[in-house]
């Protein structure tokens, strides 16, 4: 049977794979160059696990800033740790 993941797993993702060899060293010096607001909606997703509902709680913003944030984390730490540029839009 072909069962997808959820829509919210990032278990496969190139952002999940590509963090996954990177030296942890590294991207903990990446993580820490992020802005605060994308640093801190990245580490309660990606490392405490926390749902986007609990992430707006606690930060006191809606769950589509959380979504745009992560989004955002998540591209800026590729490309610091990937070491490419952003293409043009």
């Amino acid at each position: 049977d072909n069962v997808s993941p959820p829509p919210d797993s990032n278990a496969d993702s190139p952002e999940a794979a590509l963090i996954a060899k990177a030296n942890s060293a590294a991207v903990e010096a990446a993580i820490a160059r992020l802005p605060e607001a994308f640093r801190e909606t990245l580490v309660l997703r990606d490392i405490n696990g926390l749902s986007y509902r609990e992430i707006a709680a606690m930060l006191g913003v809606p769950q589509g800033t959380v979504m745009s944030r992560l989004a955002r984390a998540r591209s800026l730490l590729m490309t610091d740790i990937g070491g490419r540029h952003h293409e043009p839009a």
